[in-house]
């Protein structure tokens, strides 16, 4: 699997989600969150500037070693980065569908949250591989008043994994609009946990 590490993106220090949903985050963070986060990158740190710790996992050897230098150089002393490969023997349930990843299984990844105990997260952000698996575990691993973080949820079977939940929330915030490192336009969702 190749994946290219896109500097310029990485460099502009934000996100890949939608403006609308960013500016929500900024007002609505205190600094004090534990977060969990499936797919590092400038999100890592972007968080890392605005919660008390960031556990972000990687499937991408490469850019995990990247993003590691990035944090050892910067300081990042509130990141932990989590190298979790795809796996050698494919995993039905686990399969990406999208980018350089597609075809390739994610169980490895996506239970990367079970090393921590149930309820260790103030925050947890979907926006890696095989995300309905991860809304999955996200259920379990998220606070009671926690928020879940869902990127890309204009596609229909990431919206209905949130909507089979959605009894568990005291709401679903969609944040419609241009994706602010590419411009295109996307929606990411933010769901509070009752």
């Amino acid at each position: 699997m190749q994946k290219r590490i896109n500097e310029e993106i990485f460099n502009l220090g934000i996100p890949d989600m939608t403006v609308p949903a960013l500016n929500w985050l900024n007002s609505n963070l205190d600094g004090g969150e534990q977060l969990f986060e499936w797919g590092a990158g400038a999100s890592t740190f972007w968080f890392a500037n605005r919660v008390a710790q960031v556990y972000s996992a990687e499937y991408f050897e490469a850019f995990y070693y990247y993003l590691k230098e990035y944090a050892d150089s910067k300081g990042y002393e509130n990141v932990d980065l989590i190298l979790a490969k795809p796996d050698v023997i494919p995993q039905e349930g686990y399969i990406a569908k999208y980018s350089s990843a597609a075809g390739q299984s994610f169980k490895r990844f996506c239970l990367s949250i079970e090393n921590y105990p149930s309820g260790s997260f103030d925050v947890v952000v979907i926006d890696g591989r095989a995300r309905t698996k991860c809304l999955d575990l996200a259920m379990r691993a998220v606070k009671r008043g926690g928020l879940i973080i869902f990127d890309d949820t204009e596609r229909v079977e990431y919206r209905a994994s949130l909507n089979k939940y959605i009894s568990s929330f005291d709401f679903i915030k969609d944040f419609k609009g241009e994706k602010a490192t590419t411009g295109k336009m996307s929606q990411t969702s933010i769901a509070r946990v009752s």
